[in-house]
């Protein structure tokens, strides 16, 4: 087995692989955000010199093996090549063990091989079944083949047979039928592909790359039927989501505050994406519990105030920061007091008066 290194495609050093490159890194250091409470001092230090992908663009490659949801490899003679595609959450470890999987199905006889014969695209991968990784990962694929002059409509897409509602929903709102869709069981089918496209991310880690602005108003033009006005207060609580791998425990204190300041509590997850979209396009500032939810101020208008709550574990990273940052929004972060419990489970409290303190900055 031969890893074929993202650095490699990129520079097109591999035979028979070409890489369309579309864009590369922001210059120079990310801009600070504003922190209130006390991080770990190694936090900042990685939080200023994260770069995001080397590159962005669409990888072109002939007779690509696919089994899984993120292993990408092709047959040389005897030996099997692997591509590395860490920027897409495929690591070799990750992809290492699909291949040992496929392998095993195939001794076992329980392997479904299928030929897919003329070109199609490469969109999902690892973890394809969350909302927020559809929104910031997968979909701004999408904005790689519009930028390289392809027709959506044109294009035909090998996808996960499982894939959750509002992955399906995404894909109609860019224009793309059902017949468009070639589904395949990513447990037991292993497709063989006349050409693959394989559009890459637009970011990595919490950095995305400048395209992301471009992609987020392509989004917003999609979801939102009508130009919306910027009139609310918007707090994104995620108490009714039912994710217990991050909690913050005084919420209640928490929103109790922000009512106080003004601020509607909302739950994204129960709209629609349209729904989502049009909620988040109406915000004058924007505060809310870390995580996918929040991601959604990239239909938030530039230079809507966003305030992050979330604790002091480098997990979930900086993702908001990259999406700010493309979107010109001014973003402070607030930490709380955190520890973890013996799933390693992340717990945090927000501390009042850093709340306080942060809403009147806001204000001001």
């Amino acid at each position: 087995m031969q890893v074929l290194s993202f650095s490699a495609i990129v520079s097109g050093m591999i035979d028979a692989i070409s890489f369309e490159n579309l864009d590369r890194p922001f210059n120079g250091q990310r801009p600070l955000d504003r922190w209130w409470g006390v991080p770990p001092a190694q936090m900042a230090d990685w939080f200023c010199h994260e770069r995001g992908p080397q590159a962005a663009g669409i990888i072109a490659i002939a007779q690509a093996h696919i089994f899984g949801s993120t292993l990408v490899y092709r047959e040389r003679g005897d030996s099997q090549e692997i591509l590395e595609l860490e920027q897409n959450f495929l690591s070799v470890d990750t992809a290492t063990a699909g291949l040992a999987q496929m392998e095993k199905q195939r001794a076992a006889g329980i392997l479904r091989v299928r030929d897919i014969e003329g070109e199609v695209v490469i969109l999902s991968g690892f973890p394809y079944q969350l909302y927020g990784h559809w929104m910031v990962d997968f979909m701004p694929r999408l904005q790689m083949l519009r930028v390289s002059g392809r027709r959506l409509s044109n294009l035909r897409f090998l996808l996960p047979s499982d894939l959750p509602d509002f992955a399906l929903e995404w894909l109609a709102l860019a224009g793309v039928k059902p017949d468009q869709i070639i589904p395949y069981d990513p447990d037991s089918d292993l497709c063989q592909c006349e050409h693959v496209l394989i559009p890459t991310n637009l970011r990595s880690g919490g950095r995305a790359l400048p395209s992301m602005a471009q992609a987020a108003l392509w989004m917003t033009q999609i979801a939102c039927s009508e130009p919306v006005s910027p009139t609310r207060s918007l707090y994104i609580s995620r108490e009714s989501w039912g994710n217990i791998t991050r909690k913050l425990e005084n919420y209640e204190e928490v929103e109790g505050i922000m009512g106080d300041h003004g601020f509607e509590i909302v739950y994204p997850e129960k709209l629609s994406i349209a729904g989502q979209a049009e909620l988040f396009a109406s915000a004058k500032i924007i505060a809310g519990d870390y995580g996918s939810g929040l991601h959604n101020t990239i239909f938030s208008y530039p230079m809507t105030p966003v305030i992050a709550l979330r604790g002091t574990e480098l997990h979930p990273g900086f993702l908001q920061s990259g999406l700010c940052e493309i979107r010109s929004q001014p973003l402070s972060y607030i930490f709380g007091r955190t520890w973890t419990d013996d799933r390693s489970f992340q717990h945090y409290e927000i501390g009042a008066n850093d709340l306080h303190r942060c809403l009147q900055a806001a204000a001001a």
